[in-house]
């Protein structure tokens, strides 16, 4: 078996960062990394074998693809290393249906299923008593090693000069072209598949569906509203609007085009636009949490408070509260005038997400478990290949890539779309990478090790 390890990037502008970091320490442990689409990685690990890392293709773990791509690598009698990237930010009173859908606990069973990781103590409970549960481990979310290295808050005197930066999270109601939308058919399959079939109907499912996606609208019309309202009182302040990955940043666009001070961006990964603003907006937002990473201020909209809303795990309780536009015009006032917003209580938050006072460790971890994998196994050769679906998937992989260079070229920016080869090996390097290590392709990375 090779020492390579792959990794599924469900969304490059989320996730490409932090997943160069942790294949840079499998380098520095002799381990390769290959990094694509799910239809990428699938089709390269046929060549290569070697482990998996994170969650299979689907949300769920339990599509068609999924269950095809878990037979072959138990065939090449190769490990799964598994987590999910979007595993821990659940709605509380949703928590554990959200997260055995995230983490197809059927499958856990499995030989080929080596790790399970968890992004907190309130995941690990939930599968405790478990038979597979010594397979689990208690990790945190890998991404938010991204901040292990603090940077310098703006002195008070830039505070003016700088931006503010929107942050936004309704992929429900405004989704990308690229993504199943919240009242798809997709998106009641995805339900079906993570058991939800076999405790409601058909219709209590549909309804839940619908009953989601509405408080969700109700809450994007204020935050629209808040957001026009905050540019247009504050003309001197330059603003910068990030959507959300699974977001249509057209509409925005669009709609935002009469505010001269705001600016629509969704480029690269959000703590770099974070990092050079004075202020972080959001409402309910994991980036709410990345700005206390980055110890920026920050306001959280949470426009009907007395009502469950979203109700994220933990992210009701950061920042400063704002329930109305006036709420977050008077915060506004009170930083530009003191450069300070009151302290904000994250302590909620750590059942759920591990590591947020250890930055840097997960990514440590999970490399110093590959590598102990691949030290402990002994050398064999498998017959590696995929079954009679892959060419139907390689078609169909060649085809979502026109589809993306054809919305890359009319200037829109899905979930799936690549950065460009230069800006892959620039990012590679800032990381401490080496270029001879590195060969980029149009929707996949490829990094060699330090060491054989």
């Amino acid at each position: 078996m090779k020492k390579i390890a792959s990794h599924i990037i469900d969304s490059p502008r989320r996730d490409l960062e932090w997943r160069l970091i942790l294949a840079k320490k499998l380098s520095e442990r002799g381990v390769a990394s290959f990094l694509g689409s799910a239809h990428k990685v699938r089709r390269s690990y046929a060549k290569t074998g070697g482990v998996l890392v994170g969650r299979l293709g689907g949300t769920s773990g339990r599509s068609k693809f999924d269950k095809m791509f878990l037979e072959e690598i138990a065939r090449a009698k190769g490990k799964v290393f598994y987590f999910h990237d979007e595993g821990g930010a659940f709605k509380v009173n949703d928590y554990e249906r959200e997260t055995k859908l995230a983490y197809p606990e059927e499958l856990f069973e499995k030989k080929a299923i080596h790790k399970v990781y968890f992004w907190g103590q309130a995941q690990y409970d939930l599968f405790k008593d478990c038979t597979w549960i010594d397979k689990g481990r208690i990790l945190g979310c890998p991404r938010f090693d991204i901040y292990a290295q603090a940077y310098d808050k703006p002195d008070n005197k830039d505070v003016m000069s700088s931006y503010v930066l929107i942050n936004s999270r309704f992929s429900n109601v405004n989704t990308v072209p690229d993504d199943p939308t919240a009242l798809s058919r997709r998106m009641f399959e995805i339900r079906c598949e993570g058991g939800e079939s076999e405790r409601r109907t058909r219709e209590e499912i549909i309804s839940s569906m619908y009953k989601r996606w509405a408080v969700s609208a109700k809450d994007f019309i204020e935050f629209v509203d808040m957001v026009a309202n905050t540019c247009l009182s504050f003309p001197d302040i330059q603003f910068k609007f990030r959507p959300h990955p699974a977001e249509n940043e057209e509409w925005y666009i669009k709609n935002f085009e009469n505010l001269d001070n705001l600016i629509v961006e969704k480029q690269g990964d959000v703590h770099r636009v974070m990092r050079d603003a004075s202020l972080v907006i959001h409402s309910e937002c994991t980036t709410g949490l990345e700005a206390e990473l980055l110890g920026k201020p920050h306001i959280n909209f949470v426009p009907f408070p007395e009502e469950e809303g979203e109700g994220v795990v933990g992210l009701r309780s950061i920042g400063m509260k704002a329930a109305t536009k006036e709420d977050v015009k008077q915060n506004l006032i009170e930083f530009f005038e003191n450069s300070h917003l009151t302290d904000s209580d994250n302590s909620i938050i750590k059942k759920y997400i591990h590591n947020i006072s250890s930055l840097g460790e997960a990514t440590t971890e999970l490399a110093q478990d590959i590598s102990e994998f691949f030290e402990e196994i002994q050398p064999h050769r498998t017959k590696l290949g995929l079954n009679r679906d892959y060419l139907y998937l390689a078609a169909k992989d060649v085809l979502r890539d026109k589809y993306h260079n054809f919305n890359r070229s009319r200037g829109a920016i899905g979930k799936f779309v690549w950065p460009d080869r230069h800006e892959i090996i620039k990012l590679w390097c800032s990381l401490g990478g080496r270029k001879d290590q590195i060969n980029v392709k149009r929707t996949s990375v490829f990094i060699r090790p330090e060491k054989s």
